[in-house]
C-alpha cells in the first residue's frame, strides 16, 4: 500500500502543470453542465452512506447488487439500503482486510473479493466470508491481490501485487502460481487483466507496460516503453474493430492496432494525462482521469466530453472506475468523493429551461406556453414577460412585460391576443408591442377562447365569464347570479380556464368544479338541480376527446363524463394517476392522453385502462407542473410548462411500455436481527434453508412473530419513487400500498400460523412480478395437536348442541349471497341484453323491410317459401328485441301507462283472433266463457294486450295435440279478500290442459330470467322475461297475477284480477285520447301458421340416391329445410319429435339419422343413446345438430354415441359432406364384414380360439343354459364363469360393446324374436321361455328393441 502511494504521487509532480485558462474552461464547464444532470446524478459519499470515499471498484452481480470496494470496508447495494462488511477481529467469517481492491463473480455464482491480505469468498446464504489461502513453494502468502477474472475458457486468474498470476480452481479449492506466465510478463506486479473479443489476455502491469497472452498456445508479447507511452498500465479496454486502448498513469492512452500490429498514442491537446480507468458507454470510449475527470476518446485523440452529455459534468477528480449496470446507468467510482450513478435516459423528453446552458428563456416559473402557426412557441415566465423560440428552442425574441401572461390566442381574424394577471386582455401585434383593452385593464384574466361567431370568451378570477366583440368593442358579463348558483357565486366565478367545444359550449373550469355555457341559448346547462357536473373541487383543465368524452382536470384528480355530463368516471392516485392536482390535459394520435400535474406527467392508455408514469428522473423539467400551461401543436408536439422550464416530446418518441420490475427480498429482521441460513429460531431450528433472496419460506417460532422485511427491485434509477404493492394473503386479497420510496414493512405479534406475504412494484399485476414469501410463525406446545386434540374432546359436547344452530344460519346467509348473487347476475344479464337490443333493432329492420319486397316481388315458391322461413324469424328476433326494452322500461320506472275504459269481452275476443288457426291445425280447443255481452275496465290497451298474448303464447306451447285452453271472463263484487283493497274487480282466467307446473315453480315463474328446465319443456326453453313482463304489466294496472295447477288433473291456470272503476287511477295514468288502433303482436312460433299458403314448394324432388335419412327436428322452419335440401339426394322423413322417430326408426330403420338436440320428450341425447344401445339398429350413424355449442354440451353428444356433433347455425354444405362421409365409411365397413373385400371364405380357417373367445364361449354357454331362469342375473352370471361383477362388465365391454345386463337382454330379444317367428307360441309362452316373469314386462322390452309389441312382430313375420 505504502508503494503504490509514493509511486503515485511521485509522478503526480513530474506531470506539468495544466495552464490557467484551460483551468477556468474546464472549471466553468462543470458548473454550466453539473445543472443539466444534477436531476439525472446521485451522489453517494461516506455521509450516511458508504463506508469510504476511497472507492477502488464498482461491481454488479448476476442477482443485481451493486458491489463497492473500497479502502475500508465493501459495501452491498441494493438501490435503497448499503450494507458494510468489514474485518471484525475474532470472526474467521467476516473479512480477512479492510481494504478491498477487487471483486467479481464467477460463472456458477460464486464471489470472489480481492483484498490487500489475501484472497476470499462470499457465502450468499450465510452471508460470510471464506478465506482461500494462497501458497508459494509450500509457503502461505497474504499477497495484494489486485485483479480477479475468469475467461471464457472457465479459468479463474487472480493477480496481484508481487506474487505475479495465479490460477484458482473452486471445484478443488486449488489455487497454483503461473510461473512461466508470470516470467513472460516480466513483471510481479500486476494491476489489470482484460480478454478481447479473439480470447487474447491482455495484462497490464504497475512497472513494465502490458503483455498480450493467448492461452491456447501459450504465445505472449510485451508491450513497453517507448513502444507505449508509459509502463504503468492501469486499465485495458477492446475499442471498435478490435483495436486496444492501453491506459496508463505515466503514459495517457495508447492504441494498439490489430490489422497493423502498431501501437499509436492518443494525443491530448500536447498533454499527457494519467488515466486510471477505460470504459464503454452509449457506443462512446471513456478514459477516466486522475484529477481530470472523463474524457472522451477517439482513434487518435483524447478530447473533452462535449457539453450536454451525461459525463459532461465530470470535468474534474479522479475517476477510477466506469461501469455501467443492467438498466443501462453509469456507475463512476470518484475516488475520495464516493460514487456517482448517472441514470440511463430512457425518454425522449426535451427540455427548456434556467437549467439549461445558454437558457433561452426566463428564470421564472412558466405559466403559459402557446404554439403558432410557424411552429415557434411562445413562453410567459412569470414576471418575465414573453419569450418567442423556434423549433429549436433558440430565443426570436424577448417581449418584455410587467404583467404575467397566463393565456395566449391567436383568433380566426389572424390577432394575437394575451391574458394577463394584472393588465386583463392584451393585443400583441406582429411587432410584439402589447396593447391593453382599457375597458379590461383592472381584469385579472386566466383563459381566453373564439367562438364561431368571433366573439371572444374570457375566463377571469372573480368576474365570471364575459363575451366580448373586438371588432364592436362590446361586453356581456356572463357571471353565475345568486340565485341560480344556490350561492355558490363567488367560487364559480373564479375562472382557470374555459375550452371550446365544437357544438358551440364553452366548458369552464372554475373555483367550484366544472360548469358548461351554451352559446347558442346565452344560458348555463343544468346537470340535475346544480350547474356544475363535478362540484366541490378546483377545476383547472377541460378538453375533449376525439371521442366526445369531455375530460375535467380537477385538484380532487381526473374526470371523464359525455357531452350531456352523464356517466361520470373518475380517476385518481388509486387508480394510477402520479398526483390529484391535474394541470393539463393534450390528447396524442392514438387517443391517449397525456396529462401534467403537480408529481410528473401521466399518459392514459385508453385500450388498456391503465396509466404509465414519468417523473423528473425520466428528464422532465421537474416534478411539479403549472396547471394551464400546456398546448400542442400541429406536429402532435405536445408541451407542458412547469417551475423549471418546459417540457416538449412527440408522443411517438415516448416508449411507454411498462418497466418489469422483479421484488426481491434483500432482509428479513426478527428483533432487528438479520436473518440468514446460519441463523436460527428461539426454538433451536433453522429459519430458512438456502439463500435469503432465492428462500420460498421462512420458519419461526412462536417467540420470533416480530419481524421486518425488506425488499427492493435492484433497480437504481428511481428506487425513492417506486411504490409498493404488499399482502398477507391469509389476511386478505385487497393489495395495501407504501409511500412512494419505502421498502420495509414491520409485522407485530403475528399469530401462529402460515401467511403468503406478497409485494409487488404498484401497477405490475403479472404473477412474474410478484415475490412471494411463506412465512411459518409456529405454534406453542400448548398449541401442539395433542393439545388441541385435547380442547377438541372438552368441547365436543358443546359444539354438538350448536351444530344445528350454525347449520342453519349458514344455510341462511348462503341462501341469502346466493340471492344476492342471482339479482347481480339477473341485473347485468338484462343491463347485456337491452345494451345488445339497442344495437340489433337497426340491422334487423333493414332485413325484415327487404324481405317484405322480395315474398312481395318472388314468384318461385321454393323461393318464397325460404324467404317466408328468414322473415318468420327475424320477426321472432325483433320481437324478442321489444320485450326486453319493455322490461328495462318497466325495471327504470320509465314505462307509463295510460288507461282508458275499455270493453273486455270485445278486447279478448280480438286478442283470441291470431290464435284460432293455431288451434285449428294442432287439434286444440279455444273457448272464452263470459256471463255478459261487455264488461268495461280500465286498461292500457297497448300494455295489456301482452299480457294476454304471452300468456297464451305458453299455453299454446304446453298444450299438446287434442287439448283444450279455456278463457273466462267473470265480475267480482264485494269481495275484499280477491284484490285488496279493492272489493270489486275483474277477474280473467286462462286455463289449459298442457303439463302444468311443478307445485314449487309456481310463485318462481314470474321472477325475471328464470326458466322451467325438464324433459318437457327443454325443447322450447324461452327467455325467462315473458312472464315477469307479464306481472310487471299487471301490477302497473294495480291488479294481480298468479297461476295454479289443476286438482287431479292435467294443466295450470292463470288468474288476473283489475280493479273496476277508474276512481283508483292518477291523472297521469289516465289516456286523453282516444285510443288508436295497435298492432297485436303474434308470438314467435305462431308465425309458422300464419299463412298457412306460404310453406314452401310440396312438389317431392326425386332423390339420386336410395338411401334414407331420417331428420328429427321439432322446429318446423329447419325441419322443412333440412327435408328439401337433403330431398335431392336422399330419401328423407322428417319427424318432430323424438318419440315419435325412435318408433319409426325402430320399424323402419334409415340409413342415417340428423336430429336435432333440444326436443320434446326424449331429446337428441337421449334419442341417439336408445339407438346406439339397441343391438338392432346401433351401426345406424347418428348426426346431432345442436345450438348448444360448448365443449361441454358436444363431449355430452359424443359420449352418447353420436358420430358427429354439427353446431347451429351450421353449414349445409358442410352436413351434406358429414352425411357422405358416415355413409361412405359405413358401406366400407358394410362390405369389410361382409366380407367382399377380403374373401375370407375362400380361405381356409385354421381354428384356433383366444382367450377372449373362450371366455365369450363360456359366458354363453352359462347364458343359453339359464336363458328361460327368471332369477338369472348378471351377479349370477359372474359367479358362473369365475370373474367379478366389474370385470365381467369391463371384459364384455371391451368385447361386444355392451353392458353385461345389456348384452342378457339383446340375447334374450333375439331368441324372442326367433320363437315368435319359427314357433306358434303365445305370447306369454315366449315370455317365461326367455326367462320374463311378466308377459307385460316382456312386451314393454321387445318394444323398445323392436319398435312394435311382440303381438304386432309375429303377426308381420307369418303373414
Amino acid at each position: 500500500m505504502a508503494f503504490l502511494h509514493v509511486s503515485f504521487y511521485l509522478f503526480l509532480h513530474k506531470t506539468h502543470a495544466m495552464k490557467l485558462h484551460r483551468l477556468f474552461i474546464i472549471t466553468l464547464s462543470f458548473i454550466l453542465t453539473l445543472s443539466i444532470t444534477a436531476q439525472e446524478m446521485k451522489i453517494f459519499s461516506s455521509d450516511g452512506y458508504l463506508s469510504s470515499c476511497l472507492v477502488n471498484k464498482i461491481y454488479q452481480d448476476s442477482k443485481g447488487f451493486v458491489w463497492i470496494a473500497t479502502e475500508y470496508g465493501l459495501n452491498r447495494f441494493d438501490g435503497t439500503r448499503f450494507v458494510t462488511y468489514k474485518n471484525v477481529p475474532g470472526d474467521s467469517t467476516s473479512l480477512c482486510d479492510n481494504y478491498v481492491r477487487t471483486l467479481t463473480e464467477t460463472r456458477d455464482g460464486k464471489i470472489l473479493v480481492g483484498t490487500l491480505k489475501g484472497l476470499m469468498e462470499w457465502d450468499r446464504a450465510r452471508e460470510s466470508f471464506s478465506y482461500i489461502p494462497i501458497y508459494v513453494k509450500g509457503t502461505r502468502i497474504t499477497p495484494h491481490v489486485s485483479e480477479i477474472i475468469e475467461l471464457s475458457n472457465g479459468d479463474i486468474w487472480v493477480g496481484t501485487a508481487g506474487y505475479g498470476i495465479f490460477l484458482y480452481k473452486p471445484d478443488s479449492s486449488a489455487i497454483t502460481r503461473l510461473d512461466m506466465l508470470s516470467d513472460a510478463v516480466g513483471s510481479e506486479f500486476i494491476s489489470c487483466i482484460y480478454e478481447d473479443s479473439s480470447h487474447a489476455v491482455w495484462i497490464g502491469t504497475e512497472n513494465h507496460g502490458a503483455c498480450r497472452y493467448y492461452p491456447a498456445g501459450g504465445k505472449a508479447r510485451c508491450f513497453s516503453a517507448p513502444e507505449l507511452a508509459g509502463d504503468k498500465v492501469t486499465s485495458i479496454l477492446e475499442g471498435n474493430a478490435g483495436a486496444i486502448f492501453i491506459g496508463s498513469l505515466d503514459g495517457g492512452v495508447d492504441r494498439y492496432d490489430k490489422g497493423s500490429s502498431t501501437v499509436s498514442h492518443l494525443s491530448c491537446q500536447g498533454e499527457r494525462l494519467s488515466v486510471k480507468s477505460l470504459a464503454a458507454y452509449d457506443k462512446e470510449f471513456y478514459a477516466g482521469t486522475e484529477g481530470y475527470g472523463v474524457r472522451q476518446l477517439t482513434d487518435t485523440e483524447i478530447k473533452d466530453v462535449p457539453v450536454g452529455s451525461a459525463l459532461s459534468g465530470c470535468t474534474d477528480g479522479k475517476i477510477h472506475q466506469m461501469m455501467t449496470d443492467r438498466d443501462g446507468n453509469l456507475w463512476l467510482a470518484m475516488f475520495q468523493r464516493g460514487v456517482a450513478m448517472i441514470a440511463g435516459r430512457r425518454f425522449n423528453f426535451e427540455y427548456c429551461g434556467r437549467n439549461n446552458p445558454g437558457n433561452p428563456i426566463g428564470n421564472g416559473c412558466v405559466m403559459a406556453v402557446f404554439s403558432d402557426e410557424n411552429h415557434h412557441l411562445w413562453v410567459s415566465c412569470d414576471n418575465d414577460g414573453l419569450y418567442e423560440l423556434d423549433e429549436n428552442f433558440s430565443r426570436v425574441r424577448h417581449i418584455p412585460s410587467s404583467s404575467t401572461v397566463l393565456c395566449m390566442l391567436r383568433d380566426s381574424r389572424g390577432h394575437r391576443w394575451a391574458a394577463t394577471f394584472n393588465s386583463g386582455l392584451v393585443r400583441i401585434d406582429d411587432s410584439g408591442r402589447m396593447m391593453p383593452v382599457s375597458r379590461f385593464s383592472s381584469l385579472k384574466i386566466y383563459s381566453i377562447v373564439e367562438d364561431k361567431a368571433g366573439n371572444l370568451y374570457l375566463g377571469t378570477l372573480g368576474c365570471g365569464l364575459i363575451r366580448y366583440n373586438p371588432e364592436k368593442d362590446t361586453a356581456s358579463y356572463l357571471s353565475f347570479n345568486r340565485s341560480q348558483a344556490l350561492y355558490s357565486n363567488i367560487p364559480m366565478d373564479w375562472i382557470n380556464h374555459l375550452y371550446p367545444a365544437a357544438d358551440g359550449k364553452i366548458w369552464i373550469a372554475h373555483y367550484d368544479g366544472i360548469s358548461c355555457f351554451n352559446t347558442a341559448t346565452g344560458g348555463y346547462l343544468s346537470f340535475g338541480d346544480s350547474y356544475n357536473v363535478v362540484k366541490g373541487c378546483i377545476g383547472y383543465v377541460v378538453t375533449r376527446d376525439s371521442k366526445g368524452n369531455i375530460w375535467c382536470g380537477t385538484s380532487d384528480g381526473l374526470y371523464r363524463f359525455d357531452s350531456d355530463g352523464r356517466s361520470v368516471k373518475h380517476f385518481s392516485i388509486a387508480d394510477g394517476l402520479p398526483n390529484n392536482v391535474v394541470c393539463g390535459i393534450c390528447e396524442d394520435e392514438g387517443g391517449n392522453l397525456w396529462i401534467s400535474t403537480y408529481h410528473g406527467i401521466a399518459k392514459y392508455i385508453s385500450a388498456d385502462n391503465r396509466f404509465v408514469n414519468f417523473d423528473s428522473g425520466d428528464g422532465l423539467q421537474g416534478n411539479e407542473f403549472t396547471h394551464g400551461a400546456f398546448c400542442e401543436d400541429s406536429r402532435g408536439v405536445i408541451y407542458f410548462g412547469g417551475t423549471n422550464g418546459v417540457t416538449a416530446f412527440h408522443p411517438y418518441d415516448i416508449n411507454d411500455n411498462p418497466r418489469e420490475y422483479h421484488p426481491v427480498i434483500t432482509r428479513f429482521d426478527i428483533f432487528n436481527t438479520p436473518v440468514n441460513r446460519s441463523t436460527l429460531s428461539s426454538g433451536g431450528t433453522p429459519i430458512i434453508d438456502c439463500e435469503l433472496s432465492e428462500a420460498e419460506r421462512v420458519n419461526l417460532s412462536d417467540d420470533d412473530n416480530t419481524f421486518t422485511i425488506y425488499f427492493s427491485t435492484l433497480t437504481y434509477d428511481n428506487p425513492d419513487k417506486l411504490v409498493y404493492q404488499y399482502r398477507i394473503y391469509e389476511h386478505g386479497k385487497e393489495w395495501l400500498t407504501t409511500a412512494p420510496g419505502q421498502n420495509q414493512l414491520t409485522f407485530n405479534n403475528m399469530p401462529p400460523g402460515k401467511y403468503r406475504f406478497q409485494v409487488r412494484v404498484a401497477g405490475d399485476t403479472s404473477e412474474a412480478g410478484t415475490r412471494t414469501l411463506t412465512i411459518v410463525v409456529n405454534a406453542p406446545w400448548y398449541q401442539s395437536w395433542w393439545a388441541i386434540l385435547i380442547y377438541i374432546v372438552l368441547a365436543a359436547l358443546m359444539v354438538l348442541g350448536a351444530v344445528h344452530y350454525f347449520r342453519s344460519r349458514a344455510a341462511g346467509i348462503r341462501e341469502q349471497l346466493d340471492r344476492q348473487q342471482a339479482e347481480q347476475i339477473i341485473e347485468a344479464k338484462l343491463q347485456f341484453f337491452t345494451n345488445i337490443s339497442h344495437e340489433i333493432r337497426t340491422p334487423m329492420t333493414l332485413i325484415i323491410n327487404p324481405l317484405e319486397k322480395l315474398i312481395a316481388d318472388t314468384s318461385d315458391s321454393r323461393l318464397r317459401a325460404t324467404y317466408n322461413m328468414i322473415y318468420h324469424n327475424a320477426k321472432r328476433i325483433l320481437r324478442l328485441v321489444n320485450q326486453l326494452m319493455d322490461m328495462r322500461k318497466l325495471e327504470k320506472g320509465q314505462m307509463k301507462v295510460k288507461m282508458r275504459e275499455t270493453d273486455m269481452v270485445e278486447f279478448i275476443s280480438e286478442a283470441m283472433l291470431p290464435f284460432e288457426y293455431v288451434a285449428r291445425e294442432n287439434d286444440i280447443a279455444l273457448r272464452f266463457h263470459h256471463h255478459m255481452d261487455s264488461l268495461a275496465a280500465w286498461i292500457d290497451t297497448d300494455n295489456f294486450d301482452k299480457v294476454l298474448l304471452n300468456i297464451l303464447s305458453n299455453a299454446f306451447k304446453y298444450t299438446p295435440k287434442g287439448g283444450s285452453i279455456d278463457i273466462t271472463l267473470t265480475e267480482k263484487h264485494d269481495d275484499p279478500a280477491g284484490l285488496p283493497p279493492f272489493s270489486d274487480y275483474v277477474e280473467i282466467s286462462i286455463s289449459d290442459t298442457g303439463i302444468g307446473i311443478d307445485a314449487d315453480k309456481l310463485e318462481l315463474i314470474f321472477d325475471r330470467f328464470y326458466r322451467i328446465e325438464n324433459e318437457m319443456t327443454s325443447a322450447s326453453l324461452g327467455t325467462g322475461i315473458g312472464l315477469h313482463l307479464c306481472r310487471s304489466l299487471v301490477l302497473l294496472h294495480h291488479g294481480t297475477i298468479h297461476a295454479r295447477n289443476h286438482v287431479g288433473e292435467s294443466g295450470c291456470e292463470f288468474i288476473i284480477r283489475l280493479p273496476l272503476g277508474s276512481a283508483h287511477l292518477s291523472m297521469e295514468e289516465i289516456a286523453d285520447s282516444d285510443p288508436t288502433p295497435s298492432q297485436r303482436q303474434l308470438p314467435y312460433y305462431l308465425d309458422d301458421f300464419n299463412d298457412p299458403g306460404t310453406d314452401g314448394d310440396s312438389t317431392v324432388v326425386k332423390a339420386r340416391s336410395n338411401r334414407t335419412v331420417a331428420v328429427v327436428e321439432d322446429d318446423s322452419d329447419i325441419r322443412n329445410y333440412l327435408v328439401r335440401e337433403l330431398s335431392g339426394d336422399y330419401k328423407v322423413s322428417a319427424y318432430d319429435n323424438g318419440d315419435e322417430a325412435l318408433s319409426a326408426i325402430l320399424t323402419d330403420t334409415p340409413d342415417l339419422i340428423v336430429s336435432d338436440v333440444m326436443m320434446p320428450g326424449i331429446n337428441g341425447y337421449t334419442l341417439c343413446r336408445k339407438v346406439k344401445q339397441n343391438v338392432n339398429i346401433n351401426h345406424t350413424p347418428v348426426i346431432l345438430l345442436s345450438a348448444k355449442a360448448d365443449n361441454e354440451d358436444r363431449m355430452e353428444g359424443l359420449a352418447a354415441g353420436a358420430d358427429a356433433y354439427l353446431t347451429k347455425p351450421f353449414s349445409t354444405e358442410v352436413l351434406r359432406s358429414t352425411i357422405t362421409s358416415l355413409l361412405a365409411n359405413r358401406q366400407l365397413l358394410r362390405a369389410k364384414f361382409s366380407g367382399v373385400q377380403e374373401q375370407e371364405e375362400s380361405v381356409k380357417q385354421i381354428m384356433m380360439k383366444s382367450q377372449d373367445e373362450i371366455l365369450l364361449t363360456r359366458i354363453m354357454d352359462v347364458i343359453n343354459a339359464n336363458i328361460s331362469s327368471p332369477d338369472f342375473s348378471v351377479e349370477k352370471l359372474a359367479a358362473e364363469v369365475g370373474l367379478s361383477r366389474v370385470h365381467l362388465h369391463r371384459k364384455l365391454k371391451e368385447l361386444t360393446d355392451l353392458s353385461a345386463r345389456d348384452f342378457i337382454k339383446s340375447l334374450r330379444m333375439k331368441q324372442a324374436a326367433r320363437l315368435l317367428r319359427e314357433k306358434k307360441l303365445s305370447v306369454a309362452e315366449v315370455a317365461y321361455a326367455t326367462g320374463f316373469a311378466n308377459p307385460s314386462h316382456f312386451s314393454s322390452a321387445f318394444k323398445e328393441i323392436y319398435g312394435m309389441t311382440p303381438s304386432q312382430y309375429s303377426s308381420r313375420e307369418r303373414g
